[in-house]
């Protein structure tokens, strides 16, 4: 210690002395082709000088490259090129200095102020330029804050400007949501008064067809006296040569079936109003006539009886459809018993990615389970098209085997199942093609659940999008199948399309009607009943396919089905032949 002590007492000596002695030296410099010799003291030695202020310093430090600066203008060079995120470069050199560390130079201090105490004309001017140097150095450090502070200013000026153009997007999009809620909450009462007024119209035709059933049975009594007075022999009844008795009788059968019809478990606000169908008044003759020609074949009167013998292929059909029901009945056992029958995060989540990267197999018991929850409730119906399951399902109706197809299908109809936004999703992501593309070309079982999924989606508004899709051949074709099930799925799609005006031309216009009459005596009772319900939407006010079904011979299988032992096929019958008498058709039945 005593040593370092010691060394740095003879540098700081040594620089003493070189300073005095540079102070010390003088110059003659003269010229020889000059007559005048002037005397000039030696310049300040460079060394003296830092190479950034350029002038003598104070408290010289010396940077790892080996240059030396003043100290206070070397570390402002540091830390601005800090505060700007620069390289810290050396000043001298402008290469990248590896360390920041300065190292004081005591021995040069003690030299430039040696030097300057002996050079006392040095001071006065160094003292100026001092001075100007500090005093522009202060102006330019108020500058440079001036400037900060107004850019901070301009900063929140334009964070203001923007949070203040965020409000009132905010208010004009709240206005915009009031304007909506009020909108909807006008709609809303509009649609509860129209149901309240539709309540009213129907407990008033309720009222007044209860009273057209009281006079249809003192009709009846008043035709069984007349039934009991007729004429043994047979005279001239229309335009068929019948006994007058007999067809009192089946006028009498018709009136009795509507009787029990409206006594067999409905009440007055269930039956369709049909005030505007049947006219006031006592049955004319014409009308006898048209019933009585129509429940006639070949001069013998129809069995009105059901039908108890079934085909083979009917059995088959049956069969087949019970094991199916039996398979699923055992998988939704299995998943009550392992805790994923309903629609929890993981579970579903699991499903779709099987959906998504799985094999075929995979997939298409991904989506027996899907379908599965789907049908347990309708949160489950949400949670499955929130995971995305739609898309993967779609693209599942293409698969190689008859069997994924199906089950996509089958899955996407108990997703849209009563569930309008997920009728939509279903059809944004382009079920609709996809499924008449195998109504068309795929095997008949697939064939059979496509229909029944095409049927659920056009239960909202999508009728008229699925028959352009070109739904409405392959749906006609299928009434010819011999499996029950594909005759039934295939007529009950054609109920919904029927609904709209354009698809009932449509439906018309490829014969689907005398298809849909031949339906009427199937075996099947659901069958009978879509056939029944098809040919009702069919005849809703339009007179061409009115004249068209009762050419078919429609009356008859409808007068028949009003003794059906199912409620449904009676109330479908009823309905049709209340929209076949709606506009005039009698006249077009008897020609």
């Amino acid at each position: 210690m005593a040593a370092t002590w010691a060394d740095r007492g003879s540098r700081s000596d040594y620089g003493q002395r070189w300073g005095e002695g540079a102070a010390r030296c003088f110059s003659l410099e003269s010229d020889a082709f000059d007559d005048d010799e002037t005397v000039r003291l030696t310049p300040i030695p460079e060394c003296f000088i830092c190479p950034m202020s350029q002038t003598p310093m104070e408290d010289p430090v010396m940077t790892v490259d080996g240059c030396v600066y003043e100290r206070s203008y070397i570390e402002q060079w540091i830390r601005h090129r800090q505060q700007h995120k620069l390289r810290v470069t050396s000043p001298a050199t402008n290469q990248e200095l590896p360390s920041h560390r300065l190292v004081s130079l005591t021995a040069l201090q003690k030299a430039i102020e040696a030097y300057l105490a002996h050079r006392p004309e040095l001071r006065g001017s160094l003292t100026a330029s001092r001075s100007f140097e500090e005093a522009a150095q202060m102006l330019q450090s108020e500058l440079l804050e001036k400037q900060a502070a107004h850019v901070g200013a301009e900063d929140e000026l334009s964070l203001l400007r923007d949070s203040n153009e965020a409000l009132i997007g905010a208010l004009s999009e709240a206005e915009r949501m009031s304007a909506v809620s009020r909108r909807e909450l006008e709609v809303a009462i509009s649609k509860v008064r129209a149901f309240e007024s539709a309540l009213e119209a129907e407990e008033v035709a309720g009222a007044a067809l209860k009273s057209r059933v009281e006079a249809l049975e003192r009709e009846r009594s008043e035709l069984a006296a007349r039934l009991q007075d007729a004429e043994a022999g047979s005279v001239s009844c229309g335009h068929v040569g019948l006994p007058r008795a007999f067809c009192l009788a089946l006028v009498l059968l018709f009136f009795a079936a509507v009787v029990l019809l409206f006594r067999g478990g409905r009440g007055v606000a269930d039956v369709p109003a049909a005030s505007a169908s049947w006219p006031s008044g006592v049955i004319d003759d014409a009308r006898i006539r048209v019933i009585a020609s129509s429940t006639v074949v070949g001069g013998e009167p129809l069995d009105l009886g059901r039908r108890e013998e079934r085909s083979d292929a009917d059995r088959r059909s049956e069969e087949r459809k019970g094991a199916e029901e039996e398979r699923i009945r055992r998988k939704i056992e299995e998943e009550k018993l392992r805790g994923t029958l309903t629609a929890d995060d993981e579970p579903v989540t699991r499903q779709v990615a099987i959906l998504r990267m799985g094999s075929e197999d995979e997939k298409t018991e991904a989506a027996l389970v899907l379908g599965i929850l789907a049908t347990a409730s309708v949160e489950n119906q949400v949670a499955i098209v929130r995971a995305g399951a739609v898309s993967p399902l779609v693209q599942l109706l293409q698969g190689a085997r008859p069997e994924a197809r199906g089950q996509a299908a089958v899955a996407l109809r108990a997703l849209a199942a009563n569930n309008t936004y997920n009728k939509v999703a279903v059809v944004r992501a382009g079920a609709i093609p996809a499924l008449i593309r195998l109504l068309k070309e795929d095997a008949v079982e697939v064939q059979e659940v496509v229909a029944a999924a095409l049927q659920t989606l056009a239960e909202t508004n999508n009728q008229v999008e699925i028959a352009q899709a070109g739904a409405i051949v392959p749906l006609v074709a299928l009434l010819k199948d011999e499996r029950p099930g594909v005759r039934e799925e295939a007529a009950g799609a054609l109920v919904i399309l029927a609904l709209n005006a354009d698809n009932q031309v449509a439906i018309a216009q490829v014969g689907a009607v005398p298809m849909l009459v031949d339906l009427l005596r199937d075996d099947a009772p659901r069958v009978r009943e879509q056939a029944a319900a098809a040919l009702r939407n069919l005849a809703a006010e339009n007179a061409d396919n009115q004249a068209a079904i009762a050419r078919a011979g429609a009356f008859a299988p409808l007068a028949e089905l009003l003794t059906d032992d199912l409620p449904g096929v009676r109330e479908e019958a009823l309905a049709a032949l209340r929209n076949l008498a709606a506009a005039g058709p009698w006249e077009a039945a008897a020609v």
